[in-house]
């Protein structure tokens, strides 16, 4: 499995390349925050939108 450290949203995000071939992605400083999908593409733009989503909800909490 290999892997890509990426900056999303100003946050560390790493993605996982598995062995079948699809991503997923997850960045430590924010818990639960888990995307995957069939293309690195895909799972960078899941992983900005569930960031997002993830920083409205703390706002609110």
């Amino acid at each position: 499995m290999s892997e890509v450290h990426l900056k999303i949203a100003g946050y560390n995000a790493v993605f996982e390349h598995a062995v079948d071939g699809s991503w997923r992605g997850t960045v430590p400083d924010l818990p639960a925050i888990l995307t995957s999908g069939p293309t690195l593409d895909e799972v960078k733009a899941n992983m900005q939108e569930a960031i997002g989503l993830w920083l409205e909800n703390a706002k609110r909490s």
